[in-house]
């Protein structure tokens, strides 16, 4: 992110050139970090034995966060950003994976509801 926070991507082709997030994508950009932050909190109370009342607040608090802010993250990135990429770029190979990960992602809180586990929410 430059000074201006703006987010700044490299290309893999000529290391000049620099792109700018537009701030329509702003929303989504900080979802991803919410998401990473959550990431890391588990992370680190998973860090040696947990126990289980630990397990299942950090469920619930995985849980909470997908129905809240990340079930619609994923909405609206395969019903108006991936397309809008795919119509700029072509169909990339990333935007299958995303979509794949998504899926994954909500087979993991399907199954944290009916049975919390430190290796799901790993």
């Amino acid at each position: 992110m430059d000074p201006a926070g703006r987010c700044t991507l490299r290309t893999g082709y000529d290391t000049s050139i620099i792109m700018l997030r537009d701030q329509a994508l702003a929303p989504l950009a900080r979802q991803h970090q919410n998401g990473l932050a959550l990431c890391v909190l588990i992370d680190r109370a998973l860090e040696g034995e947990a126990p289980a009342e630990t397990i299942s607040r950090l469920t619930a608090l995985a849980i909470d966060r997908f129905d809240m802010e990340i079930s619609n993250h994923f909405e609206v990135e395969e019903e108006l950003v991936f397309p809008a990429v795919e119509k700029e770029l072509g169909g990339h190979p990333l935007l299958a994976e995303f979509a794949s990960e998504h899926r994954r992602f909500e087979q993991i809180i399907d199954q944290l509801r009916n049975a919390p586990s430190a290796e799901l929410l790993k």
